[in-house]
């Protein structure tokens, strides 16, 4: 009877997380006004519990990002740059979207910690099948796009340039590490294949978007969490000797047979445009000449209160999340932004020190590092709000998980 009892809570508490999980791949598909409904909706019927927190900490740093999305919006509709409705909606959607993360605990999370990679992955899925469906029902497998822009999914929506689709596909070509490092710190070997199964379907719509799109930036992303990855798996945690040589002897393999590939010319790589682009200029781009622009004109005190007067090279954008808020919006709204996120670093510094399941810290890790990348390249809050909010659901976690952490250590 007992038994039976248990099974059926079991049963519910799977239930409901399955249906957490498919709330958030509804937001990462970016519907418009069912994605954003969808996370109103979790934040009016979930029963955020504030068991063992630092109230401080939560009221401060969703402060700081209120004070920071409040400014900006205020200030560029001010300028006529956003309608009064829009910029209401991005603001309570920006802090909803922490506050779901940071209220996601070890005691309301089913099967925490392991099951925040499904969080994170539920998330991440949404992105990248908006953005593999959006490129292929408009190209297909034709190689020479030429336009670099792709119409949505939904219909009724203007195309979306190549840059914004490869920010939302990135995450999933950034992961490809939880395909060799932490399978054997999963639980179950059943919840192994099936994260391999989804990470390698993720990698290869990121694959496609940003490859057949000729966007560089998210493969120098790839490199780094690649990087990333192999320094903590083989240096900061504990996985079993024997495993890290299986798992450096399928590396090698897998390096010597694209070397050869590549290097002995087998096959004619520079057809594609993404090859030629590398081989021509690299990862050379204008951006670089903008951000020197903004950032004298910040300097200067040009543009202090935004209002995109400042001269950054003949671009729309300067091209980075952080300057090009300066641009917009001007000074203030960069100041309280720089501090919510500065305060956020150490908490990646204790989520990588901690003895956390392998798959999970390669998981925050490589979805921040594809984060990181394009707040550096792109202008977030003009391409995607909703992408932008996602990474303050994912900073609320981390925030609270970081502090589930030292509760536990205590």
């Amino acid at each position: 009877m007992i038994q039976n009892k248990q099974k059926t809570i079991k049963i519910k508490r799977s239930f409901k997380f399955a249906i957490l999980l498919l709330i958030f791949f509804i937001f990462g598909l970016d519907v418009p006004r069912i994605s954003t409904l969808a996370i109103f909706l979790l934040f009016y019927i979930t029963l955020i519990k504030w068991n063992d927190i630092n109230k401080k900490d939560f009221i401060i740093q969703s402060f700081l990002l209120l004070m920071f999305s409040f400014t900006y919006y205020l200030i560029i509709y001010d300028y006529g740059f956003i309608e009064l409705w829009s910029a209401i909606k991005n603001v309570l959607m920006i802090q909803f979207c922490y506050t779901l993360g940071y209220s996601i605990n070890r005691k309301n999370t089913y099967n925490w910690p392991y099951n925040l990679i499904w969080i994170i992955l539920s998330i991440v899925a949404g992105f990248v099948v908006f953005s593999f469906l959006s490129v292929y029902s408009e190209y297909g497998y034709n190689e020479l796009i030429i336009q670099r822009e792709a119409t949505p999914l939904w219909a009724g929506e203007d195309p979306i340039n190549a840059p914004v689709l490869g920010l939302f596909a990135s995450p999933g070509l950034c992961l490809a590490p939880l395909l060799f490092f932490g399978k054997d710190q999963l639980m179950k070997k059943s919840h192994s294949f099936l994260i391999a199964i989804i990470v390698l379907l993720l990698f290869i719509g990121g694959f496609y978007v940003n490859f057949f799109l000729q966007n560089r930036s998210p493969f120098v992303a790839l490199v780094l969490s690649s990087i990333s990855s192999t320094f903590i798996y083989f240096f900061m945690k504990g996985s079993k000797l024997s495993y890290k040589i299986k798992t450096l002897f399928l590396i090698v393999i897998i390096f010597s047979i694209s070397y050869h590939l590549f290097v002995n010319n087998i096959y004619d790589y520079t057809r594609f445009p993404i090859i030629e682009r590398f081989m021509i200029i690299g990862i050379k781009t204008d951006r670089y000449e903008s951000w020197k622009y903004m950032i004298r004109a910040l300097l200067n005190f040009t543009n202090i209160s935004g209002g995109r007067i400042a001269y950054i090279g003949g671009l729309s954008y300067a091209h980075n999340l952080w300057l090009d808020i300066a641009y917009s919006a001007g000074i203030l709204p960069l100041i309280f932004l720089l501090i919510f996120h500065a305060n956020h670093l150490k908490n990646f510094i204790i989520i990588v020190r901690a003895k956390l399941p392998l798959p999970l810290t390669i998981t925050i890790i490589t979805v921040s590092i594809s984060i990181l990348v394009g707040f550096m390249v792109e202008p977030i809050m003009d391409a995607s709000v909703t992408y932008f909010s996602a990474t303050c659901f994912l900073l609320g976690l981390i925030r609270r998980l970081s502090s589930d952490i030292k509760l536990l250590e205590k």
